[in-house]
């Protein structure tokens, strides 16, 4: 089962568990109280008589994943292949591009001054390509900050043309010293990122 959920809209999430500390169980309604899915640790599916809620939580954005950061990016030339469509290079320095313009304007750690001590280098990288991006189509990219430790930052990013979901990707940032080692967070950055993931919980 599939669908898709307008940008706008509330969507309602109640968290249960299923079978231990491991399974995640969300039911997902509209704001009507209509049930439109379950997600078991990211896989949907169609339950009834669902019991044990814990918590509920509202999300807003695409399938109801809650956005801490959007970026906005309009498809160039220099973006497209000759066919006009977004060679998939492009969408991950995109995706580089929003993260900058995360620590910059939320963090308040430009990468100018980051890289003076170090870096942080992404060290898993997945995407999912939904739906070709041409040029001259305005793209918002939504992201998602997941999991921060003490030096990594878990991070998935929907990218949408509209309502329509163009790819999506999940990612994790790794903070690096001089020499390349991992190093922790600044604490006035992981205060900030603490704080924003617990004010859209």
């Amino acid at each position: 089962m599939t669908w898709r959920i307008p940008s706008h809209c509330e969507v309602h999430s109640e968290i249960n568990s299923v079978s231990g500390d491991l399974d995640l169980m969300m039911q997902l309604s509209v704001p009507d109280g209509k049930v439109i899915g379950m997600l078991i640790n990211g896989n949907v599916l169609d339950i009834d008589g669902l019991e044990g809620t814990n918590t509920t939580q509202v999300y807003r954005a695409f399938q109801g994943q809650t956005v801490h950061f959007e970026f906005p990016q309009k498809v160039l030339l220099r973006h497209c292949d000759p066919a006009g469509i977004v060679f998939y290079p492009r969408q991950s320095e995109m995706i580089n591009d929003a993260v900058e313009a995360l620590f910059r304007d939320v963090f308040c750690w430009p990468f100018e001054e980051m890289l003076q001590t170090g870096g942080v280098p992404t060290t898993e990288f997945n995407a999912r390509f939904k739906g070709p991006c041409r040029h001259g189509s305005q793209l918002v990219l939504q992201l998602t900050l997941r999991r921060v430790g003490w030096s990594s930052l878990a991070i998935t990013t929907h990218v949408t043309h509209g309502e329509e979901l163009c790819f999506e990707a999940g990612q994790v940032l790794v903070r690096v010293d001089t020499d390349g080692r991992p190093a922790p967070w600044p604490e006035q950055v992981k205060d900030k990122v603490n704080a924003l993931m617990e004010t859209n919980a």
